[in-house]
């Protein structure tokens, strides 16, 4: 078996390509391979701190996409924003890159540049924007007391590590904020550890209760 330029694949990565079909034939959206590389990356994401620009990218309708900077991070202060098309970085075509590829480039050493090419609805020529890296702590949790409603709001922005441990601190706030009513907001959420998700879903969810079970998923067809 060989790569498009000829070369040979080593065993190891026959290995992972055949992992990876076994998972995919599965056509579950919630089971995927992870080549050690793509692992790790997960892994420092969940850890919650990394040197970078402070953005999450996924592919969109085929296309590398931002799904959303992270607050005050450097992408957010230099202009990207959620929805734009990474069309280039460093000058280099994005076009055929995974998002595990994508990182790789996009991440570097604190104080040092990357530039992306984005498109951008509206914008009818392409935009170069200059990002300098820096060390990223990615919030886990934003805690807000809507005192006209008189609703708390607690924001997850994933579950890491921490998240049961923040979790902790925010309900302390809740209760120390008076109001009776909670909104949890998990939008762009996008996922992390299960043990910490877990305890967190204790506060809810009577022990020994079941949180999901799935039998017999058949794929819909038109």
């Amino acid at each position: 078996v060989g790569h498009p330029d000829g070369e040979l694949k080593s065993s190891e990565e026959k290995l992972w390509g055949a992992i990876k079909g076994l998972t995919d034939s599965l056509d579950d959206p919630y089971t995927t391979f992870l080549e050690p590389k793509e692992n790790e990356n997960l892994n420092i994401d969940l850890a919650g701190h990394f040197s970078g620009v402070g953005m999450e990218v996924g592919i969109k309708e085929g296309n590398l996409t931002v799904v959303a900077p992270l607050k005050d991070s450097p992408s957010e202060k230099a202009g990207v924003l959620a929805g734009d098309i990474i069309l280039k970085i460093d000058g280099e075509s994005a076009a055929s890159l995974s998002v595990d590829q994508a990182v790789d480039k996009i991440r570097g050493k604190e104080g040092t540049k990357v530039t992306i090419t984005i498109g951008r609805k509206g914008l009818t020529e392409a935009k170069d924007i200059e990002i300098v890296r820096d060390v990223i702590k990615i919030p886990v949790i934003e805690t807000e007391y809507l005192k006209k409603d008189d609703v708390f709001v607690i924001r997850f922005f994933q579950f890491g590590e921490n998240s049961n441990r923040e979790f902790e601190k925010a309900l302390v706030e809740f209760k120390n904020s008076g109001s009776k009513d909670l909104v949890i907001d998990l939008r762009n959420n996008p996922g992390g550890y299960l043990i910490p998700t877990e305890k967190i879903l204790e506060h809810f969810i009577p022990k020994g209760k079941t949180i999901l079970y799935t039998q017999n998923v058949q794929k819909e067809t038109d």
